[in-house]
Order: structure tokens, then C-alpha cells, then sequence
């Protein structure tokens, strides 16, 4: 186990869901409760790394039924999916087969993928979208920067 049991267990209710989540409050504030004197700096970022991972299951949750789909997996990208613990956390939270990218910097693509979704003006079959998409999906998941990889338990 990656928690000291001997101690109560703090929660971390975070408000940290990001402007792109889906029910995002620019005015909510988080907490931190059951800290005691013996809790230590450590036990306070473990619990905000679990806290922001039961807020991204929430959001998980929220999008799978907002829009009647389901995934068995979960891709992590970005600065966060260096952190093999939050990583791992993050997997236990979801309860979902766990892969992170080596490549930290997702933002081009997510943009690129938002801007043509934002474009899209209706002309086009989603066959032939769902097709480039797949095609990039192959090439990225090509990529030697990105290669996921399985998360793994703490060692």
C-alpha cells in the first residue's frame, strides 16, 4: 500500500477541475480535512493527488453519461502524466486500464483537434472524419515522444 495507516486519512476536496471541465466554477474553493499535528507534507500532496484524481473520475463519469459512451481505457498527457504516482492513483481512481504519454506537451494537438471540431461545418461524413482521425490516432500513437505506457504501481 502507498498510504500510512497508522494516521487518519486526510481528504482533499479540490475546486481544481479546470475551466475545461465540465462543471467548472471559477468561484469554487476546496478544502483539506481530518489534518492532524503528525500528518506531514508528504501525507497533505498524497491527498491532493488523490483528490484531483476522484475529481477527473467525477468528470469522467459526468462525460460518459452526458454523451451515452463508455471506455474501458484512459489516456494520460500533458505536464501531470510525469508523476507515475498520480498516474497510479489516477488508474485506481478511474478503474480503467491506465496508459500515460512520454510526451508532456499536448497542447497542440488538443488545439488542433478542438479547432477542427470547431470548424466542422456539417459537409463532411463522419466516416471520413472518424478515418483522419484514426489515421492521426496511429500516427501519434507512433510517435517516439509519445509511445504510451502502461501505469504501473508504485515501486
Amino acid at each position: 500500500a502507498y498510504r500510512d495507516t497508522s494516521k487518519p486519512r486526510l481528504r482533499f476536496d479540490t475546486a481544481l477541475g479546470g475551466e475545461r471541465a465540465p462543471l467548472w466554477d471559477c468561484s469554487a474553493t476546496g478544502e483539506i480535512s481530518g489534518l492532524i499535528e503528525s500528518h506531514g507534507i508528504g501525507d497533505i500532496a498524497l491527498a491532493a493527488l488523490e483528490g484531483m484524481s476522484a475529481r477527473l473520475e467525477q468528470c469522467i463519469r459526468l462525460m460518459e453519461e452526458r454523451y451515452s459512451v463508455r471506455t474501458n481505457t484512459l489516456l494520460l498527457v500533458g505536464g501531470p502524466a510525469r508523476n507515475k504516482l498520480w498516474n497510479w492513483i489516477t488508474r485506481q481512481a478511474v478503474g480503467k486500464a491506465t496508459f500515460a504519454t512520454t510526451f508532456t506537451d499536448a497542447s497542440l494537438l488538443g488545439a488542433a483537434l478542438l479547432g477542427y471540431a470547431a470548424a466542422y461545418d456539417g459537409r463532411e461524413p463522419d466516416t471520413s472524419i472518424a478515418a483522419r482521425l484514426q489515421a492521426l490516432s496511429r500516427l501519434s500513437s507512433r510517435h517516439p515522444l509519445i509511445a504510451p505506457v502502461e501505469v504501473e504501481g508504485p515501486a
